[in-house]
């Protein structure tokens, strides 16, 4: 069986109506999590989509993403929450790695494309 809060179905149901789909936040970065050297948890980049907001940002392969809004990262399911549907058309703030030095990269978030 398969248990669904009416609450869920009630918000869902209105967007699917209007929209036929349920939009989900796009970086356009494939993410590996990586251990930092203080201790913590970081999601490297291991691939850009050129049209994406990660490339249009300036984020690069290699480069390792340490806060998402501040907050520091406990790993990409993190970045992942933080791509529901709220988020489209929103801005993140992170804070990167690169090379080893520090830098900060703000990002529209886009909506996922249709596969």
């Amino acid at each position: 069986a398969l248990v669904i809060p009416s609450t869920t179905i009630e918000r869902v149901a209105a967007t699917l109506e209007a929209h036929g789909a349920i939009a989900r936040g796009y970086l356009g970065l494939g993410l590996q999590p990586v251990r930092l050297g203080s201790g913590g948890v970081g999601a490297m980049v291991m691939s850009v989509d050129p049209d994406g907001p990660g490339s249009a940002a300036g984020l690069r392969q290699g480069d390792i993403i340490t806060t998402w809004n501040g907050e520091a990262l406990r790993g990409v399911q993190m970045l992942l929450r933080g791509l529901g549907p709220a988020s489209v058309g929103t801005r993140a703030t992170l804070a990167v790695s690169r090379g080893g030095a520090p830098l900060d990269f703000e990002i529209d978030i886009g909506e996922r494309p249709e596969v």
